[in-house]
């Protein structure tokens, strides 16, 4: 299985950026990071096959 090393990395800054957001703001408690980080994993594989 190859990974698109772009969109991997496209993704990580996107999950930094969120998370970086929310120490900020304490939005979301652990959980809900954890499942929203998951989602957007979820999504990109999607989006790929």
């Amino acid at each position: 299985m190859d990974i698109d090393k772009k969109k991997a990395t496209n993704l990580i800054k996107k999950i930094l950026k969120i998370e970086k957001e929310n120490l900020k703001t304490k939005k979301y408690n652990r959980s809900q990071m954890s499942d929203k980080i998951k989602k957007m994993i979820e999504e990109e594989v999607r989006k790929c096959y």
